[in-house]
């Protein structure tokens, strides 16, 4: 499973036979053992869960800092909370050093104070020699008002510009150099394309590559990166 997969514990516990247990192992007639059965098997249920819940699950989250990997997102990495310490501060060092700006408590409060930007919580997904930031908005952010509607603005709705641009921006330069996909609906939609064409000559023998470009999110300039999207002229100037 992956890291923020859940499952519920009745599903865990379906085939668990409470006679299996070494303590519990008692001989008796299957009408007895069914009433035991629909009595005290709820009840471990119980207490099973009480004990992942009150004990496990905490002792966990106090001694590591659980998290995943990229390129091992099936596996879940436990470490020690001295050596995460540890790998926090040579993260932070290596973001600051390429994409992110560290700012004062002062400038922070001022931030604060002055501007509708969502507050994000940066989180650290180790690369096996560089690390990847993640960061994950909160969708109601405390200080970001509607004002013609009185309530708060989610995520998507302080988004919706932005993802405005970029599809009209895919457009225009997808058909010159492609483009990847922006949801699954337009996956399937271009898969059925490329079936209906492969079915009209006669299904050949496929071949494919793929390409993943070694440090591409990290070696992006954003100051270049904002300036070409001042300056193009791919983009209409009510952008």
């Amino acid at each position: 499973m992956k890291r923020f997969e859940t499952f519920l514990a009745k599903d865990l516990l379906l085939d668990f036979d409470l006679f299996k247990l070494p303590w519990f192992s008692i001989q008796m007639n299957n009408k007895r053992a069914k009433q035991i059965r629909e009595t005290y098997q709820p009840l471990l249920d119980q207490i099973i869960i009480w004990i992942f819940n009150d004990f496990v699950i905490p002792f966990l989250r106090c001694n590591f800092y659980i998290t995943e990997r990229h390129g091992e997102l099936n596996k879940i990495f436990y470490y020690r909370k001295p050596l995460w310490r540890l790998v926090s501060k040579l993260a932070i060092k290596f973001f600051e050093d390429r994409n992110l700006v560290s700012v004062s408590a002062e400038e922070q409060e001022s931030l604060n104070q002055n501007c509708e930007y969502p507050v994000s919580k940066l989180r650290i997904l180790p690369k096996k020699d560089s690390f990847r930031p993640i960061m994950t908005f909160f969708r109601k952010p405390n200080r970001t008002q509607n004002i013609k509607a009185g309530k708060k603005k989610t995520m998507n709705q302080l988004l919706s510009d932005s993802h405005i641009v970029l599809r009209t921006l895919k457009n225009k330069l997808g058909e010159v150099l492609g483009f990847s996909v922006f949801d699954n609906f337009q996956i399937f939609r271009k898969y059925q394309e490329f079936c209906k064409s492969w079915d009209a000559i006669g299904r050949p023998k496929l071949y494919f590559v793929t390409m993943d470009i070694k440090k591409c999110y990290d070696s992006i300039e954003t100051k270049k990166l904002l300036k070409f999207l001042r300056q193009t002229s791919l983009l209409v100037s009510s952008f």
